[in-house]
């Protein structure tokens, strides 16, 4: 079995056999590119000999990571369970998410891939409290990222 590195987009030529018929292949993808998850198109089959066999097709696509957001408040308003208004955060200023109660975490609702930037901020604050956010900025790098939302 003969294998093969790929580390760029276009067409390529594999291999090449000369045995006589039938010559089946098998084309697999043996370990995935840091951040992304590929998957072969038209990857087994049986080839004429002497022909070139085409329209394989590797498709990779990024990985994609969730930014979480874990809200916490000071001990005078740890008894509150819900805020009077919610708390607005945005990521990359339009991944709108709102949080209307004190305590535990979300996930926004746009996943990211990796190597993508992430810059969460509060769009809306609680009436009476000011949140601010920690660790807001930053890129994915190969996995979910937890922000920290911490209201006073």
């Amino acid at each position: 079995m003969a294998s093969e590195v790929i580390s760029s987009n276009g067409n390529f030529t594999i291999y090449q056999i000369k045995i006589g018929s039938p010559l089946f292949y098998f084309l697999e993808v043996a370990s995935q590119p840091l951040g992304q998850s590929c998957s072969i198109g038209n990857g087994t089959g049986e080839a004429i000999p002497s022909s070139n066999v085409g329209s394989m097709v590797v498709d990779c696509i990024g990985t994609k990571f969730n930014v979480g957001v874990i809200v916490s408040t000071n001990n005078a308003l740890q008894g509150q369970r819900y805020f009077t208004n919610n708390l607005v955060l945005q990521n990359n200023g339009n991944d709108n998410l709102s949080i209307f109660k004190n305590g535990g975490s979300t996930n926004f609702n746009t996943n990211l891939v990796n190597g993508s930037a992430y810059a969460v901020t509060a769009l809306t604050q609680p009436a009476g409290l000011t949140c601010t956010i920690l660790n807001g900025n930053g890129v994915i790098n190969g996995a979910d990222v937890i922000v920290d939302a911490s209201c006073n």
